[in-house]
């Protein structure tokens, strides 16, 4: 009888252990004891402590250009960074994509791709999908990738990061504008219907205007593609000039000075006694300078001031020989 009891008690007391050990997760496993609450989803998993612009000038074709890093905190262990809204803006028409990058370390090479936008439009902004961003403090790096045959300049926009405060940067934030580098090999060629003997002028938008022995005056966007054309009486021999206002401003050898909206349409034409060789000059006050001639007399040339908002003189001044520089 006594052994009996004995071995009911052994029996007992090793229920009462292996119930003990169970309900202390001493088993491990999903319902082992995790010492701290899960994470709340309906906080921030991250606050934004910095701003860094790492853009710089490239060449093309790109792939992954670093433009750039916002390092994170985290405060919600657990939690995500969602998405980011980005965008890319500048004279150049083409990106092939942004991405994002997620590290824990300050390490943009060793950096795990957490999302991307293919193709953007410029200037349009876009919310890109994040995964594994955030479950700890770490950074956040934008890149983008440009096409063969670019040109101009860009810069990158990252208007918010959804799951994160941005209580110490705070965005948006944009990056310093940048230009795509021309080694000098030929990007493309612009046929017109006569020689180009001028020089050309560029606008603060990137498009070239020039002239030629056509009698057109030629507006070209940044990539080479015709934009607009307006055509005077004759050949052009003068070099185009811009105004601070985008008004373009360009002699003929039909004897008058013309000045164009960026659109390509007519603002006015100043009429002159000759032909004009000479490329116009503006000055600080807009009012636009141009030599020239007299055709009935090749002793007598003369500069014209011309007041750039109706396109009348304000003097002419006669020299001796006509003006072609």
């Amino acid at each position: 009888m006594k052994r009996c009891v004995s071995l009911f008690s052994l029996i007992g007391l090793c229920c009462i252990l292996a119930l003990s050990v169970a309900s202390c997760g001493g088993g491990g496993g999903a319902g082992a004891f995790t010492g701290g609450p899960p994470p709340d989803p309906t906080k921030p998993a991250q606050t934004l402590d910095t701003w860094t612009d790492a853009s710089t000038d490239s060449r093309v074709p790109v792939s992954d250009l670093l433009m750039a890093k916002i390092a994170t905190t985290s405060v919600n262990a657990g939690a995500l960074l969602t998405s980011t809204r980005v965008e890319v803006s500048g004279t150049l028409t083409n990106v092939s994509d942004i991405k994002v990058w997620w590290n824990t370390s300050d390490n943009f090479a060793t950096a795990v791709l957490a999302g991307s936008q293919d193709k953007p439009v410029i200037g349009k902004a876009y919310d890109v999908a994040l995964s594994d961003a955030g479950k700890n403090s770490g950074f956040l790096y934008y890149s983008i990738s440009l096409p063969l045959g670019q040109r101009g300049n860009y810069q990158l926009k990252v208007h918010s990061v959804t799951g994160a405060t941005a209580d110490n940067i705070p965005l948006p934030k944009t990056t310093a504008l940048r230009n795509i580098i021309i080694d000098g090999s030929m990007l493309w060629d612009f046929k017109t219907g006569g020689a180009v003997t001028s020089s050309a002028a560029i606008g603060a938008d990137g498009t070239i205007y020039v002239g030629s022995d056509d009698g057109y005056l030629y507006a070209i966007q940044p990539d080479g593609l015709f934009k607009w054309k307006y055509g005077t009486g004759g050949a052009i021999k003068s070099s185009p000039a811009v105004g601070t206002d985008g008004t373009i401003y360009v002699g003929s050898l039909d004897r008058q000075l013309y000045a164009l909206y960026p659109n390509g349409t007519l603002k006015w034409v100043y009429p002159t006694r000759g032909p004009l060789y000479s490329s116009p000059a503006i000055g600080s006050d807009e009012t636009v300078y141009i030599g020239g001639t007299d055709a009935d007399r090749s002793d007598t040339g003369y500069v014209h001031a011309v007041n750039s908002a109706n396109g009348r003189a304000k003097w002419i001044f006669e020299t001796v020989g006509w003006v072609q520089s």
